[in-house]
């Protein structure tokens, strides 16, 4: 009889990339509209980071100087 010596570990799921993506700050609003209809709990986290990651833009663009009007 041969034992077999399997690990009993999980392997490790692989790193998920980010992915960047370029939307409409109302395109943005119709996503978290869409997935506002999911539980709670399994949004909550990507809820988060969403507003997190679009206020710092609009932040951003607020306090960037305006470009110069050429005329």
């Amino acid at each position: 009889m041969t034992s077999s010596t399997s690990s009993t570990r999980p392997a490790q799921a692989p790193a998920m990339p980010d992915i960047q993506l370029r939307l409409t700050l109302d395109e943005l609003n119709l996503v978290l509209e869409g997935i506002g209809g999911l539980p709670s709990a399994r949004v909550f986290a990507l809820v988060g980071k969403i507003q997190a990651q679009a206020g710092e833009q609009l932040n951003a663009q607020a306090q960037a100087p305006a470009a110069p009007r050429v005329g």
